[in-house]
């Protein structure tokens, strides 16, 4: 498949970005996924809308970069450009900060990075009843911005996977830092 990173399409086994993208180093970035189902993308302004939000809560100029137009049909030419007319296939953006100097001060003027990229999906038939439990080893701290945003920080999520894998579980889910009975699920 064909992602799209910054303007032009690239294939996704060569994509190019630059190893000083605070994507990479400090995962300094927000991601969604939407679903496409024969060609059409479901609820993207309401994706359009979500990337919005969290991408304000990093102060990450997403709309400056993006608007709303022109996301719209970015999408659209990712699906065209890779020919999912049929089928079911989600499709992933990803913002960064862009490249920046070594350290945690972000820059002034950010040349954000854009990544679009479709996957295929499982029918939705062939998802079988997961296995869960509950982490015990990672909580989220519901005290944190981040927790409420698809931010690229998913180090607790994979070590709340890890547990589960290593239990014999499917997945797990996670208590918060207060332990009152709020759950988030990990994905």
């Amino acid at each position: 498949m064909k992602c799209w990173i910054n303007g032009s399409f690239q294939d996704e086994d060569q994509p190019q970005i630059h190893i000083t993208d605070r994507g990479f180093g400090l995962a300094d970035g927000i991601f969604d996924t939407l679903l496409c189902v024969n060609g059409k993308p479901q609820f993207l302004d309401l994706h359009y809308d979500r990337l919005c939000r969290h991408s304000g809560v990093l102060d990450i100029p997403f709309v400056a970069d993006m608007p709303r137009d022109r996301f719209l049909s970015t999408i659209h030419d990712v699906i065209a450009e890779n020919g999912l007319l049929e089928g079911r296939f989600s499709i992933r953006t990803t913002i960064t900060r862009g490249v920046a100097a070594r350290g945690l001060a972000p820059p002034e003027n950010p040349d954000i990075t854009v990544v679009i990229k479709a996957s295929a999906v499982p029918d939705k038939s062939a998802f079988p009843p997961l296995r869960l439990m509950m982490a015990r080893t990672v909580k989220r701290n519901k005290h944190s911005p981040l927790s409420n945003i698809k931010s690229m920080k998913y180090g607790d999520n994979i070590l709340a996977h890890i547990e589960a894998k290593q239990a014999g579980y499917d997945d797990a889910l996670m208590r918060n830092t207060d332990d009152d009975g709020s759950c988030i699920t990990n994905g």
